[in-house]
């Protein structure tokens, strides 16, 4: 464990070396503080979690949750749903979505684990000039990382690359809809 006695000695050539004369002893140990979290972040040894049900929560191009299984170390599969809230001239629209998926975790280091996503999503809400809600189907893979703070909790980011649209019909390919999230394993 990580004690304050252990982090002053750690740090003491570095505050000497560096002038703290103006700086308050709150401040001191405000700055102290933060290189402890941060060393500490650095030197976790946290892995990524096994048949364990879990939770997150992401954002990017809209704002949604998905629940998950880690069936093992490497493969976990979800729902993800969310909520898109757009404006424009005026006019302002929403789109909800549902978007089964399968998550491959690749080989990386203990705590950062790139990834690649696939999902079949469905998508309901105005398309196009239209006012009248329409729904469409597409399916998504993606690529991303995620880093495991600890063994039950990860910060990812993540991107889709290819997007094949059913229903209306449509193919897109490039660095699409980048989203960042947070996810929360059970014991």
């Amino acid at each position: 464990m990580f004690d304050i006695i252990r982090a002053r000695t750690i740090f003491a050539p570095f505050t000497n070396f560096v002038s703290f004369h103006n700086v308050g002893s709150g401040m001191k140990r405000s700055i102290l503080v933060i290189a402890m979290v941060l060393l500490g972040i650095g030197v976790s040894s946290a892995q990524s979690p096994d048949k364990v049900f879990g939770f997150g929560v992401t954002a990017g191009q809209s704002l949604g949750g998905h629940i998950l299984y880690a069936i093992t170390p490497a493969v976990h599969v979800g729902t993800g749903f969310g909520l898109a809230l757009q404006s424009s001239n005026g006019t302002s629209t929403n789109q909800v979505y549902f978007a089964p998926y399968g998550k491959f975790l690749l080989s990386g280091t203990k705590e950062f684990k790139p990834f690649i996503l696939g999902q079949f999503m469905i998508s309901s809400g105005p398309s196009g000039n239209s006012a009248s809600n329409t729904t469409s189907t597409s399916l998504n893979f993606g690529v991303g990382g995620e880093y495991f703070i600890t063994p039950r909790f990860g910060i990812q980011g993540m991107f889709h690359v290819i997007q094949i649209g059913f229903d209306p019909s449509f193919t897109a390919f490039g660095f699409l809809t980048p989203a960042v999230g947070v996810e929360w394993f059970m014991d």
